[in-house]
């Protein structure tokens, strides 16, 4: 096999729009690992949203989680890269937030803080299957730096809000948006391509032997970075102008179709093959 490495997203992409694996792309990863390829995931979510994903997959990989701020190995409890939040950005930011009717949800030391539950909020956790701690307004509790912020909202007023927050801090802050509504802050340089270059080095694969697959924006630097980048044919269309195969969709197990070439062999090109006949 020419990859060595398959990186995957899991919301839009890995995982169907029921918050599940089927059942044959989870074959063609056991396959493809008693190969001796690496399967893992590159996502936004938190170590308690992740690993119930990978026991069920039985992955044992380091993951890239928080959108690239951490990779670790869970089975071992090794973490090979973290970053944070700087304190002085996420304490402005949340400053700024007061203003702003928006679900916002800090994440620190493998938590996540709110200052009141919302609906929004209950939706959010029950999609990934995790808890959280009410503990006020956010700005009067955070103490030290965190790994980043999640905000849920009107993305038409998000550029505002970007814009603002790097007024007040005269310089760049590091944004990504994970969903339509979601958008995050992020540590400096934190991305799942930077993350990816990372992972792969520690696992001491060349990025030309790596894959990377994503459907939204915070995937873009992962697939530009990766020796093949492949977007979801559900994708934002960023991801897929900047993508050099495109697979079916989530719903249709598009991770389970590039998986199929890389076991075959085959030609990555635009002449998808029918899902069902994989």
């Amino acid at each position: 096999m020419k990859y060595k490495l398959v990186v995957s997203d899991l919301d839009g992409t890995l995982l169907g729009n029921d918050g599940n694996v089927s059942a044959g792309t989870k074959e063609l990863i056991q396959s493809y690992q008693r190969q001796g390829g690496i399967f893992t995931v590159a996502t936004g979510r938190m170590e308690d949203a992740v690993k119930p994903h990978l026991n069920r997959l039985n992955v044992a990989g380091p993951a890239i989680l928080y959108n690239g701020a951490k990779i670790i190995d869970m089975d071992k409890n090794y973490v090979i890269f973290e970053a944070f939040l700087e304190y002085e950005v996420a304490k402005e930011a949340l400053k700024l937030l007061r203003d702003y009717e928006w679900d916002v949800l800090l994440y620190q030391n493998g938590k996540i803080y709110i200052k009141e539950m919302t609906r929004g909020i209950v939706k959010h956790l029950e999609k990934e299957d995790v808890k959280c701690e009410v503990v006020g307004d956010l700005n009067d509790f955070l103490q030290s730096a965190p790994t980043k912020i999640l905000i849920i909202g009107d993305n038409g007023k998000f550029s505002f809000f970007s814009r603002e927050l790097q007024k007040r801090m005269g310089r760049k802050v590091n944004f990504t948006q994970s969903e339509e509504t979601y958008l995050e802050i992020l540590p400096e340089g934190a991305s799942k391509g930077a993350a990816l270059k990372t992972l792969a080095n520690a696992l001491m694969i060349p990025i030309e032997d790596v894959i990377a697959i994503g459907d939204h924006l915070n995937d873009l630097s992962m697939i530009q970075v990766a020796g093949l980048g492949i977007a979801m044919e559900n994708a934002h269309p960023q991801l897929k102008s900047n993508a050099a195969y495109m697979t079916v969709s989530n719903e249709d197990e598009g991770v389970k179709e590039v998986l199929y070439r890389v076991l075959n062999d085959l030609d990555f090109s635009y002449n998808v093959p029918d899902a069902d006949a994989i």
